[in-house]
């Protein structure tokens, strides 16, 4: 009893394929921007098996490519198409950017949406179009001129795009070339929790042993984090102005999780901790280094602790835990 599955390039299911117990299985070592076949059948034991249920797929397209419709660069796209395709960089740091340098979609009728981030559930690019005369909803691209490029501002990176069409005409489709944008800064100027200009984003980026530094116009501003900002590396996180640089933890926290084998140096930084148990500011397990740092308990009625540690804790300077 179980399953067999099989990846291949053609719609043809194979002879045989891998048996497995398991209902889910892990493919690696794919191909960006290919198509693939994933057969899978149940295995009924003294019966023989089931019919293949054969499920076809792309890879995501990334950096260097040249992005074309399902008809490739000389057939026109298919009727009745309903595609979404992601568009990711390989390396934290970088922001996918998509030019269609041709374009032919069938007016007022079929689509093509520019998503900004990894799935169809993230902003739209949106042109000034309407809804169109196949009913597919307004903002889509269509026509025969190019439009303005694309550049992901999503934490992920990516682009994701989704073509419509209807059941009649077709057209030759797009080209279009994806390139990938390096973004990453050791210098935080915004305070959203995630995305290029961030902290959490900086320090995802960058490689260990990067002074992340601020933007003055953060100076006595607050960054609120919604989840803990895990660090695996090495780095120094310093406030050089004179105001402190206000760091919030929402819900439980905490603020920083710094794991074991990370060396954290922070400086003139002020920390608001969230409303968890143990360790609803920092929850260290690595080495941290905490010089003129206030650490604000806005949970201190509820017993735990605002310092989980279980590394190594140094303190220098003015560094105090206030209620």
């Amino acid at each position: 009893m179980g399953y067999e599955y099989a990846l291949t390039g053609t719609e043809a299911p194979p002879s045989n394929g891998i048996a497995t117990a398991q209902s889910s299985a892990t493919l690696s070592g794919l191909t960006a921007a290919t198509n693939y076949y994933l057969h899978v059948r149940s295995n009924c034991g003294t019966d023989g098996f089931s019919s293949w249920i054969t499920h076809p797929f792309q890879t995501s397209y990334t950096c260097g490519a040249v992005y074309y419709d399902s008809g490739g660069a000389s057939q026109d796209y298919s009727d009745n198409e309903d595609r979404v395709q992601s568009i990711c960089p390989s390396s934290p740091g970088y922001m996918a950017s998509l030019q269609l340098t041709s374009m032919g979609i069938e007016e007022d009728w079929d689509a093509l949406y520019v998503h900004n981030g990894d799935s169809v559930e993230d902003g739209l690019f949106a042109s000034n179009n309407g809804v169109t005369q196949a009913g597919y909803p307004a903002g889509g691209y269509y026509g025969f001129m190019a439009p303005p490029t694309f550049v992901s501002t999503h934490p992920s990176g990516c682009l994701t795009t989704h073509f419509r069409s209807d059941g009649g005409v077709t057209e030759l489709g797009w080209a279009g070339n994806i390139t990938c944008v390096n973004v990453c800064s050791n210098v935080v100027v915004n305070t959203q929790d995630d995305g290029p200009g961030s902290l959490r984003f900086a320090l995802n980026c960058n490689p260990s042993g990067t002074q992340i530094l601020f933007n003055i116009l953060l100076a006595a501003d607050t960054i609120e984090v919604l989840s803990p900002i895990e660090i695996n590396n090495n780095f120094q996180i310093i406030n050089t102005f004179n105001d402190a640089v206000v760091i919030k933890a929402a819900a439980e926290g905490p603020i920083f999780k710094v794991n074991s084998g990370a060396n954290v140096n922070l400086e003139k930084l002020k920390l608001l901790s969230g409303q968890g148990n143990a360790g609803r500011a920092i929850d260290n397990a690595g080495t941290l280094n905490l010089k003129n740092i206030d650490v604000i308990d806005l949970a201190g009625q509820n017993g735990g602790s605002t310092v989980k540690n279980s590394g190594a804790l140094i303190i220098e300077g003015s560094t105090g835990i206030l209620e």
